[in-house]
């Protein structure tokens, strides 16, 4: 028996108490009605989507900076919150946390597309416990059924403090973190190799895409060498299965779900034009649905798919700018079409491609090195996570 089940046995034989959130705690709002100006010369961080997406637990993560009144002290967070974003393009990815595990060294907010659960009583859990349950496949599953919408997915917080979580021990929350960080510290050593990779491929990208172009090189915008770019078709939910070999792409570039035919063949490039993703530039090796919320780059004679691949990653930025940030961000067909691009002889064409192709690989290849060794990992540690949070519930 481990040593967590021990401590279990030990302190909780007969389960542990569950409660609803809204008996232990309580919702605080982003920031709401700020404009772009209030984002660009702000006197406070504050903690955007891609923070709470991207990381487990939030310290001193944010980046930017944004305006704060007076009136809008009592937004700030402090250690223990549980920061989730409150809507997303995919049922999937909606309701995603992180956690406050230390006190922050300043102020810190949360934008308006985001929210914290506040517990009344901070010693009912340890942060760094709390980062942990609230990604667990049991609460996760709880979250993502508080969300609803059609082209985006929004969480109600009235169905959200609803949920259910279990109250271990304090004992019992210190060793399950203990087990589960040191799946993550694994984890982020291996992220920061690839990473490394990753600059590298991004460097010869650079210099093989910009720097040292041959002299003379004819630029042509995609719009003269791809003419109109055609726009997607969204399908329902009806239309979506949960697995299958055609995946549909709306909004970002994870499937959504599954289709029984394509409309877009393999081997082609596309960039999301809708939502929190536009801009993004992606790849399909095989056929796919392509939704009304990203453009399929269509085949030119003059330009290899995946050389265009690289140029467009290389210049996703430029797609990012032109994004109409006014409500739900949109990226329009001229802004992509508005792109210069090399157009070199093909057999320089693909031997770019041969070596750059084989840089991204070290980080992308799911099937050898770094990628694969990574997926392991998460697959252990979210194997374990799933396990040690699996609780009995004490009868009240």
């Amino acid at each position: 028996m481990s040593f967590v089940a021990q401590t279990i046995e030990a302190l909780c034989p007969n389960g542990v108490p569950f409660r609803e959130l809204s008996d232990i705690g309580h919702t605080v709002a982003g920031l709401s009605g700020k404009s772009k100006a209030d984002f660009s010369d702000g006197n406070a961080r504050f903690i955007s989507y891609k923070n709470v997406f991207s990381n487990l637990a939030i310290d001193q993560q944010a980046q930017d900076f944004v305006k704060v009144g007076a009136s809008e002290i009592q937004n700030k967070m402090q250690i223990g919150d549980v920061v989730f974003t409150g809507s997303s393009e995919t049922e999937a990815e909606v309701g995603m946390s992180a956690v406050v595990t230390s006190e922050p060294a300043e102020p810190l907010y949360l934008n308006s597309f985001c929210f914290a659960l506040r517990f009344v009583d901070s010693s009912l859990f340890l942060p760094d416990f709390s980062k942990h349950l609230f990604r667990s496949a049991k609460v996760r599953s709880q979250i993502q059924k508080t969300g609803a919408g059609v082209t985006r997915i929004n969480i109600s917080k009235q169905r959200f403090l609803k949920i259910r979580i279990p109250i271990p021990p304090l004992d019992v929350q210190y060793e399950i973190a203990r087990i589960l960080d040191a799946f993550t510290n694994l984890e982020a050593e291996l992220e920061a190799e690839r990473e490394a990779r990753k600059k590298q491929y991004e460097f010869y990208r650079n210099e093989l895409l910009s720097t040292n172009l041959p002299a003379g090189v004819e630029f042509k915008t995609l719009g003269l060498l791809l003419g109109p770019l055609p726009r997607g078709k969204r399908l329902t939910k009806s239309d979506l299965a949960p697995s299958g070999s055609i995946p549909v792409y709306h909004g970002g570039l994870s499937p959504i779900g599954y289709h029984d035919k394509s409309n877009t063949p393999q081997n082609t490039v596309m960039v999301i034009n809708t939502g929190a993703s536009s801009g993004s530039v992606g790849w399909s090796d095989t056929p796919f649905w392509c939704s009304d919320a990203c453009f399929a780059l269509p085949n030119s004679n003059e330009i290899a798919p995946r050389f265009l691949y690289h140029y467009a990653s290389l210049n996703e930025q430029f797609f990012v700018s032109k994004v109409r940030k006014a409500g739900i961000p949109t990226l329009a067909s001229k802004s992509i079409s508005d792109l210069p691009i090399p157009v070199l002889p093909m057999s320089m064409q693909l031997e770019i491609v041969r070596v750059l192709d084989a840089l991204f690989d070290l980080t992308t290849n799911l099937s050898s090195g770094l990628p694969a060794e990574l997926n392991a990992r998460r697959k252990q540690y979210e194997y374990y996570r799933d396990k040690l949070l699996t609780f009995k519930e004490l009868e009240d």
